[in-house]
């Protein structure tokens, strides 16, 4: 009987906290039970006494990652007085494939979230969420605020002086952006407006499913580098930074090598949303109709693409044997941090994410050389923001990376 009155009571507590709005700085976190976790089953009630903050990470997020054993050590040097709980919405086992890859740590990380996230939403990521030891939200904070100085400072004074402003829009990305209220005033056909609060950096193609054709394409809070960037790509080439020139007295409204806070203060200046709606008979001049565009608001700027010799990393073949022909079967790829899976698919699709995601800090593209069109399966093992890992992983397949020049597309942009 008494089991029963139990797992009503949670139910209970359970639908309550389903039910709250999230919370601002000084409500009080409920009590809550949160039993998917890598330890025992954690309450938020035993951390009541000590300052508690809500890491909220994924292992996507490279900074988040980066700060995890930073957060360990300070969870060490502040163990009686501070409480990191690092809280993700990812299943536990592909926290803990992350896990198993970084030194060990003593944190009691709670996976499979929803409840946490729905009582604080947030959009960037690392986003911390300090509780102070009477169970009060106190602040939202980045990453830059999680020092030891700052731990002592709050303890000493509970009072943090920098709270991070991170807005929350209801965006619906499959609806036509300029549709749904949240932009300035339209500008064009196709539309243009400035930067808008509160939405991420990001942009998406839609394609009719039948024929494949563009029928939309929006981008929101991009610099103007991005945009050209995407007009001049043409749905078939990815101009990274690393192959973009800039021939301009002053790049200052083009892009920044700014990051965090600071960058989004220059993009608030500096950033634009675009989205061109077309019709099907105009549906593969998409991007030309961008370029026209962007010309047309931004005339002070000319833009074209050219062949250059440049240094490139190049993905070539060391055998003429064909070690990752595939066997078939429903074509996927799935790319992490720290680890490839490719079924039945094309060697530019990693190509791709080496060369935009995982490795596009490098000074040089990440470029296909090794004149293979057939399907692969390739299983890489390895952190894929690291050459020298990357090669050993490709070296059973006959594949290697290497530096070497080569004539490219790059994209130039310069003032008339």
């Amino acid at each position: 009987m008494k089991a029963i009155v139990c797992v009503l009571a949670l139910l209970c507590l359970w639908a309550k906290v389903n039910a709250q709005a999230p919370l601002a700085i000084g409500d009080e976190l409920p009590g809550l039970v949160l039993p998917q976790t890598l330890r025992d089953t954690v309450r938020t009630s035993d951390f009541r006494g000590k300052l508690l903050i809500l890491d909220f990470w994924a292992t996507w997020c490279s900074p988040c990652i980066r700060m995890l054993p930073k957060t360990d050590s300070l969870q060490q040097a502040f163990r009686d007085k501070v409480q990191f709980l690092p809280v993700t919405y990812q299943k536990a086992e592909t926290v803990q494939r992350l896990l198993s890859r970084l030194p060990a740590m003593n944190l009691p990380f709670v996976t499979g979230d929803s409840v946490l996230h729905r009582l604080f939403p947030h959009r960037e990521l690392p986003h911390y969420v300090w509780i102070d030891p009477q169970g009060k939200v106190a602040a939202f904070t980045g990453h830059q605020e999680i020092t030891g100085a700052h731990l002592q400072r709050f303890l000493d004074s509970a009072l943090i002086r920098t709270t991070k402003q991170d807005r929350w829009v209801d965006y619906h990305y499959q609806e036509p952006f300029f549709q749904q209220g949240l932009s300035g005033s339209v500008l064009f056909q196709s539309v243009i407006s400035g930067y808008v609060a509160g939405l991420p950096s990001r942009y998406d193609l839609f394609r009719n499913p039948g024929d494949r054709d563009l029928t939309r394409i929006t981008a929101l809070n991009c610099s103007l580098v991005d945009l050209f960037a995407l007009a001049y790509s043409e749905g078939k080439r990815n101009f990274t930074a690393n192959r973009i020139f800039l021939d301009v007295a002053d790049s200052a409204a083009l892009l920044s090598k700014k990051s965090g806070q600071a960058y989004h203060q220059w993009l608030e200046k500096h950033g634009y949303c675009y989205e061109l709606i077309l019709p099907p008979a105009l549906a593969k001049e998409a991007f030309v109709l961008m370029q026209k565009d962007l010309h047309r608001f931004f005339p002070q700027y000319k833009v074209r693409v050219e062949k250059r010799m440049q240094p490139c990393l190049a993905l070539i073949r060391t055998t003429k044997e064909d070690n990752f022909q595939s066997k078939g079967g429903n074509p996927s790829a799935s790319f992490s941090a720290f680890r490839a899976r490719m079924v039945n698919t094309s060697l530019k699709r990693l190509v791709a994410q080496l060369s935009t995601v995982y490795l596009q800090h490098l000074p040089y593209p990440v470029i296909d050389r090794t004149g293979y069109s057939g399907k692969v399966d390739l299983a890489l093992d390895a952190s894929l923001s690291k050459v020298e890992e990357l090669q050993k992983a490709l070296a059973p397949y006959g594949l290697d990376l290497v530096k070497k020049q080569e004539e490219i597309e790059v994209l130039i942009i310069m003032t008339k």
